[in-house]
């Protein structure tokens, strides 16, 4: 028995049995103690060589499976115990035979036991050495053991008999890869013998299985069926072997196996049995096999008892086959409609159980989907139809929302699609008719389904039509609606996380005509717009850059003579001012940034007035919105780079907004800020594109202020290192030849800095401070108008 058995058919949390808990552990407790004497006393006599000592202390351990008063959990304890023993003896038995030379007799032998549970274990275990021995025929065995069999008609006893015959046998049968005594593989004889003996020991063992129930007072019915589901795997496993003969190929299942199985199941009359072994069925044989035996095995369906839950047989094989063609599309026969069958099928089942509940309808309708899904992707039609149904079912309860125990059907039936079909979801009539039926967080995880799926497949939103569609699917994800909860702190970190693909889900928005984008960006606007000052922060800035995009498309065209668009990049600019101006407030230095980057946008256009004025809602959203000294210091640095690329402003504009960034600097809180705010105005200063190169006075006035400012730094070694940096810049500045910048003003700065660290004490810092001071003046010698200039650690720079 294999170790999955055992996990199956473990002793549960709460036992039932036929005596009292106490009474059961003591009756096990007993029997496994004999089993282990005996066990003690048969491998003795086998190591003594004493054959008929070893086979009656192994009677007398089979023994103990007469009994009747364990529960069917207890007892398969009890049959491992024993099994397991046997294995020692069957390892000796065979040598005695083959020591022998096959004539050792020791299927008469056993026959001996005076009791027919040892006697038909034994019979067993003899027989399969037999087998394997090769001393008589394979099937001749097999069939005796089969019919010997039926002399155990208790069914708990029963079925782990026959569980043994059909463990001891598995490696042989006669199989197309097999080679056994007296078996001509040529002849198909004893290949379906083979097949003939698992089908009789599988009836045998259902007949078993069902006659369990009759078992004890009615008042125990529902601990029997329990018990009874236990032991469900001891049929099942006759199964899987009949599935696991490769002799069984496709006309043999269909004209011989799959007829006998369904006769069994139809003819057993019992609920649990043919729940179980329909499903079995659907499990343990190739896809291949229930495509070709579709229409049969659900025709058989309609003949199961009434109490059975045929919906979830059909369930089980449309999730089969749906899993199968995912896997091997281009298996799927193309003149089989096997969608047709099962939708025909699943409105028999809803036909013949009149009020079936609609969770009931809804997961039906859920295995629909999945197959039509799966098995046709191409065809739309498929899941609209199940959709439109689907919606009439919910619409028929007079609610508003879907039946508490149907919502997550509902859920499924609106994602499962997204996995093959995508954004072709988009497509479907009646997806919005369904999707109404849910309550705002069922909405939600379908919208965030519809993101991850479109995000996932990354092809451009390109049809208007489409992508509004898509964002009325994803509103709850958009924009506060009835139904609504207040945002939780504890969920900010989901909230981001959904913002941030629905920003993602803007960059998709792509259409190849400039006028067509320009729709879509106008429509993502008024959606995302409506999202309020929580959602916009996230959302807003992939809109405006969205539209940045579209810009120079807009305004190459407008060059172009021979091109009639209506969009033009004025009304582009315009409605980025209007996506930057939402957020201003709630995320100023986002806003700064977009500001900049849509002036460096208008720019490239030469759009002067534009650049200007996001230039100067930029300079507005500074002063009134950011205080935090990092953020105002990283803005002004972003002013400087900005005005630094700008080619197209009027000497009057660059001089004002220049003139705005050098105060801002200077203004900034930390006194390090200022010098470094000024340095870097002073190279905006000299490389600007605008205006020409003839601002020398105001980069030296610009590195004065900030000389000044260092001075006044009361940290001496902070204030060394702002002292280096300038002179670095002024080194700079004097090998681009800057008018203003002199020797002599280096020099004077190089002594400053002497001085300086002339009063710093020894340390590492002290020491890297002087080394890069070192690396400047080396740079000073080496340039014509200084080199006349000598540095010496105690004396400086000399004449």
């Amino acid at each position: 028995m294999s170790s999955g058995g055992a996990a199956t058919l473990g002793r549960p949390g709460s036992r039932s049995s036929l005596a009292g808990g106490d009474e059961q552990d003591r009756i096990l407790d007993e029997a496994n103690n004999n089993v282990k004497r005996n066990a003690f006393y048969m491998k003795r006599a086998i190591d003594e060589g004493h054959t008929g000592d070893a086979i009656k202390f192994a009677t007398d351990m089979i023994y103990e499976l007469r009994t009747g008063k364990l529960s069917p959990q207890n007892y398969y304890d009890l049959y491992i115990s024993v099994t397991d023993e046997l294995r020692s003896l069957e390892a000796y038995l065979e040598d005695v035979h083959l020591a022998a030379d096959k004539k050792s007799n020791l299927y008469e032998k056993v026959q001996h036991a005076g009791n027919i549970i040892p006697r038909l274990y034994l019979l067993v275990l003899v027989g399969c050495i037999y087998i394997r021995t090769q001393t008589s025929p394979a099937m001749d065995i097999l069939f005796d053991l089969v019919e010997l069999c039926k002399g155990v008609q208790h069914p708990t006893r029963g079925l782990f008999l026959r569980s043994y015959l059909t463990q001891c046998s598995k490696d042989k049968l006669p199989d197309v890869n097999t080679a056994l005594q007296g078996v001509d593989m040529s002849d198909p004889k004893p290949v379906k013998d083979a097949i003939e003996f698992l089908l009789q020991n599988f009836s045998e063992v259902n007949r078993l299985w069902v006659r369990m129930q009759h078992q004890g007072a009615n008042r125990d019915r529902a601990r029997r069926e329990r018990e009874r589901q236990n032991l469900r795997m001891l049929v099942g496993t006759n199964l899987v072997r009949l599935s696991q003969l490769e002799s069984i190929d496709l006309a043999t299942y269909k004209e011989v196996v799959l007829p006998r199985l369904l006769e069994q199941v139809i003819n057993c009359k019992d609920k649990i049995a043919q729940e179980y072994l329909m499903d079995c069925i659907i499990q343990v044989f190739p896809d291949e096999y229930h495509l070709a035996t579709l229409e049969t095995f659900l025709g058989s369906i309609s003949q199961l008892q009434p109490k059975v839950n045929s919906k979830d047989i059909v369930i089980s094989l449309m999730n089969r086959l749906s899993s199968y063609a995912l896997q091997s599309p281009h298996a799927i026969p193309d003149d089989l409609e096997m969608f047709a069958m099962f939708r025909d099928y699943s409105k028999t089942i809803m036909q013949a159980k009149e009020g079936m509940p609609v969770p009931d309808v809804l997961s039906l309708q859920v295995a629909l989907v999945n197959f039509a899904s799966k098995v046709y992707p191409d065809r739309l039609s498929y899941i609209d139809d199940i959709l439109s149904n689907v919606a009439v079912t919910l619409q028929s309860t007079g609610s508003k929302t879907a039946p508490a125990k149907g919502v997550r059907h509902v859920v499924k039936l609106l994602t499962v699609p997204l996995e093959t079909v995508s954004t072709r979801v988009l497509d479907l009539a009646h997806y919005a008719n369904v999707l109404q039926y849910l309550d705002f967080e069922n909405r939600k995880q379908v919208a965030n389904s519809i993101v991850q799926s479109v995000l996932e497949a990354g092809a451009p939103l390109t049809d208007l039509g489409k992508a509004t569609t898509l964002f009325e699917y994803i509103a709850p994800l958009l924009r506060d609606l009835d139904d609504t909860p207040p945002l939780d702190d504890s969920l900010k970190y989901e909230f981001e996380a959904e913002q941030h693909d629905v920003a993602r889900l803007v960059h998709l928005l792509n259409a190849s005509n400039t006028d067509a984008q320009f729709a879509l960006l106008q429509m993502a606007k008024k959606q995302l717009c409506s999202g309020g000052p929580t959602r916009m922060p996230f959302t807003m800035p992939a809109l405006a850059f969205s539209c940045l995009r579209l810009i120079p498309r807009v305004f190459e065209r407008e060059q172009r003579e021979d091109v009639d668009q209506a969009v033009k990049s004025k009304n582009v600019f315009r409605v980025v001012h209007q996506l930057i101006s939402s957020i201003a407030s709630t995320s100023p230095q986002v806003a700064v940034r977009i500001f900049l980057a849509t002036a460096l946008a208008s720019d490239r256009c030469a759009f002067e007035e534009i650049t200007y004025e996001f230039m100067t809602q930029a300079f507005m959203t500074y002063e009134e919105e950011i205080a935090n000294s990092k953020e105002q210091h990283a803005a002004v640095q972003l002013f400087a780079g900005t005005i630094q690329h700008l080619s197209a402003l009027s000497e009057e504009s660059y001089d004002t907004l220049s003139s705005k960034v050098t105060q801002h600097a200077a203004r900034l809180l930390k006194k390090r800020d200022q010098v470094r705010g000024l340095c870097l105005c002073a190279h905006m200063l000299w490389t600007s594109k605008c205006g020409g190169k003839n601002r020398g006075e105001a980069v030296l006035s610009a590195l004065q202020r900030a000389i000044k400012i260092s001075n006044n730094v009361m940290n001496a070694q902070e204030q060394a290192e702002l002292l280096i940096e300038i002179l670095d810049d002024m080194v700079h500045f004097f090998e681009k030849e800057v008018q203003c910048i002199n020797a002599e003003r280096i020099k004077n700065v190089v002594e400053l800095v002497q001085e300086h660290l002339a009063d710093l004490e020894d340390g590492r810092a002290t020491k890297t401070i002087k080394g890069q001071f070192d690396q400047i003046v080396d740079r000073i010698k080496a340039k014509d108008g200084v080199s006349t200039y000598s540095h010496d650690a105690g004396d400086g720079f000399a004449a």
